[in-house]
């Protein structure tokens, strides 16, 4: 038995493309945090007795899921071209303009969404 540090071998391929699990997508695609704050949301909601409509926990989501797909593009986009990158990054550069479209849909509906469900004060304050 050695003492080096046992490393993971990575899924074998699928018809040209990785073979994720499903945890793995979810951080690929930066759901992780969106969903850490709706969880958080609910929480306080639920312990301090506040009624929060689908349309409130809808509009936290899409605001932090475009924050980090934002954030996550523009390191990307930083990152110097032969520099070791993350498995975010990688599958980020690999999707360029997907992560892109994803940016601007996300934008738009939450736009919409917070149009729709704030009041004129909450979306004037925050």
């Amino acid at each position: 038995m050695s003492d080096a540090l046992e490393v993971a071998e990575p899924p074998p391929p699928v018809a040209g493309r990785a073979a994720y699990p499903p945890v793995v997508w979810l951080s690929l695609l930066c759901l992780d945090a969106p969903i850490v704050a709706v969880a958080w949301q609910w929480l306080f909601a639920h312990t301090f007795g506040a009624e929060l409509n689908f349309s409130m926990r809808g509009l936290l989501f899409l605001t932090a899921w475009l924050i980090y797909l934002a954030d996550r593009f523009a390191d990307t986009i930083r990152l110097p071209a032969n520099a070791p990158i993350s498995l975010r990054h990688q599958f980020c550069r690999e999707h360029m303009i997907g992560w892109w479209v994803s940016i601007v849909i996300a934008f738009l509906i939450d736009v919409w969404l917070a149009l729709r469900s704030l009041d004129l004060q909450m979306l004037l304050l925050g």
